[in-house]
């Protein structure tokens, strides 16, 4: 007997069905139909006399050009625009002397969203359709968009405008891109290049720090992905492809979570690779709950010399956070290989959960060069995050065609599910299949000897994580 496993994603078909009308009297089916009809025209109505904002052209990443927007549904004379930039906090548009935009008389605005040095290069912009008689707050630099921002508006509109975008492990990522300013961490020039940052055949994240010859100069580039999704609460797992234990003094590899939210420190949880400049340090590694600064709340640890491949995690839980750092890959149950482990339990220190990402970046202390001169790749095989708690799978037989049954199991992303069979369902002798996983939670596999088979029994099922 022979059991193939493989990953495929498939897309979900629909198959539609229009069922028979049920016949009502020649008397009650006009009238039905006609209050049905006034009901539809009436809603579509309502639906449309409520107020609206929309962006018409939006400027794209980098660019200086103009915001173009459109208010609707309301007397141009009696609302404003109030126009907010995200580029490291928020700030107001075109300048906080005039942080309100006047709506033309066929509901259409403009805004200049590049008053600023790092303007062209924000990530997110707001509007909001308040009245005229409204005082916006003012802000400068502030993490969060006030309340009183969705109290007063009578419309809102909130978009991301990632500069570039790449997908890893089952997920979308933005691809940091600092343009001609340098940022935090560092601080440093990050570039969305695909010389810093790309996906290979394999699919698996390469990020570098290369050299570039500026007006003459030596410029250092870095690079950072970011989760486009907030996972929260689970563990958060790192593999990678690159020894870790000798990297350049002055370069930092960082796997860890953020907001921008400034609440609990921004919910930053670290994995990081770096001696921080000293390179006669022999601890390469450290677990941190931030802040670093409060004793307790980091652990340094060394990574054995030339290790490839290696993986990394932190489990995120309400009141503990659980580190570890283990050879090889990992796969499911019990860990027997981890070379370092710490677990933080003092609940009073740990964040909730609430609107971080997940991110990975490589980046030079303090913005220095490398010690020795040279630009340094590293490889990542995969992301993996997997909730606290899991829902079951959907195992989805196919007909038997030539001797072989087709099977699909549909899942979470990247979480590992263990296949077995049996002889009867309340056998007590499962043979184990193999253990499966997908980049979209979709996974298929065919039972080749099915034929021979009087009748078995299949299950699949959640492993220990």
């Amino acid at each position: 007997m022979k059991t193939a496993a493989k990953e495929k994603s498939r897309a979900r078909r629909s198959n539609w069905c229009m069922a028979a009308p049920r016949e009502i009297g020649r008397r009650s089916g006009p009238a039905l139909l006609c209050l049905l009809l006034q009901l539809i025209a009436a809603s579509t109505l309502a639906a449309t006399t409520k107020p609206a904002i929309e962006f018409t052209a939006i400027p794209p990443f980098g660019s200086t050009s103009i915001l173009f927007g459109r208010a609707l549904n309301v007397d141009p004379v009696g609302f404003r625009v109030a126009v907010y930039i995200f580029v490291g906090g928020w700030y107001n548009k075109p300048l906080n002397s005039a942080p309100l935009t006047i709506i033309q008389t066929n509901g259409n605005w403009t805004c200049d969203i590049t008053t600023g040095g790092n303007d062209p290069q924000a990530t997110r912009i707001a509007a909001y359709l308040l009245p005229a008689t409204t005082q916006p707050p003012i802000l400068n630099g502030t993490n969060v968009l006030p309340a009183q921002l969705d109290q007063q508006a009578v419309a809102s509109l909130i978009i991301n405008r990632y500069p570039t975008e790449l997908s890893f492990s089952g997920y979308n990522w933005e691809v940091k891109n600092s343009g001609a300013n340098v940022v935090g961490p560092g601080p440093n020039y990050f570039s969305s290049a695909t010389n810093n940052v790309s996906v290979d055949a394999q699919g698996r994240l390469h990020l570098r720090i290369t050299k570039q010859i500026v007006n003459g100069t030596n410029q250092w580039h870095c690079a950072e992905v970011v989760s486009q999704r907030s996972f929260g609460n689970g563990t958060y797992r790192l593999s990678l492809d690159s020894p870790v234990d000798n990297l350049d003094p002055n370069i930092v590899l960082g796997f860890f979570t953020w907001s921008d939210d400034r609440a609990f420190n921004h919910r930053e949880l670290d994995i990081e690779f770096s001696c921080w400049g000293n390179k006669n340090d022999r601890n390469n590694a450290q677990y941190v709950v931030q802040p670093s600064s409060l004793a307790g709340n980091r652990l340094r640890f060394q990574v054995p010399t030339g290790l490839n491949p290696s993986t990394y995690s932190f489990k995120w839980e309400t009141n503990r956070i659980s580190y570890l750092g283990m050879t090889g890959y990992y796969f499911c149950g019990p860990t027997t290989n981890a070379f370092s482990q710490w677990n933080f339990t003092d609940a009073t220190r740990i964040p909730l959960a609430r609107d971080e990402n997940a991110r990975i970046n490589l980046w030079l202390v303090n913005g220095k060069a490398p010690m020795n001169g040279q630009e340094t790749e590293i490889i990542i095989n995969r992301f993996v995050f997997v909730p606290l708690q899991i829902a079951a799978p959907t195992l989805i037989s196919g007909p038997l065609i030539n001797g072989q049954c087709q099977m699909q199991l549909k899942g979470e992303t990247q979480v590992n599910y263990c296949l077995q069979r049996a002889a009867a369902i309340n056998s007590t002798n499962w043979l184990t299949l193999g253990i499966v996983s997908s980049a979209d939670g979709n996974c298929t596999f065919v039972e080749t000897n099915a034929a021979s088979f009087g009748q078995r029994f299949y299950r699949a099922f959640v492993p220990q994580q």
